[in-house]
């Protein structure tokens, strides 16, 4: 049986901090601040796995006391941000993000995803 994603909020964005498209329309964090944190995320991500030899950056994953904040590559334009409530399951996250996110991938042009 497969668990369901559940993210407080999600945003699609730009490597470059632009908002394509949120869930909820209004979440609680600005979504500004959620573009520009994921862009400096994936940013930041891209300079270590170049720097360390990992090869190319699939995701990036800040995690607090309350919660995570997961940041997926989708190709060289997009990000899939996600806020995640304490406690997700990042396995269960994964795997959802894996089916769920077919129908955006495909609109996006994007054959899979790498994670």
């Amino acid at each position: 049986c497969l668990e369901p994603v559940r993210a407080v909020w999600a945003a699609l964005v730009t490597t470059n901090g632009i908002v394509r498209a949120s869930f909820p329309s209004s979440p609680a964090v600005p979504t500004e601040r959620i573009a520009a944190m994921s862009a400096a995320m994936s940013s930041l991500g891209e300079r270590i796995s170049r720097e360390l030899s990992t090869g190319a950056l699939g995701y990036t994953l800040i995690a607090g006391a309350g919660g995570a904040t997961l940041v997926i590559a989708l190709d060289h334009e997009h990000l899939l941000a996600l806020g995640l409530p304490h406690g997700q399951s990042l396995d269960a996250t994964f795997e959802g993000v894996r089916t769920s996110s077919v129908p955006l991938l495909q609109l996006l042009g994007i054959a899979g995803l790498a994670v």
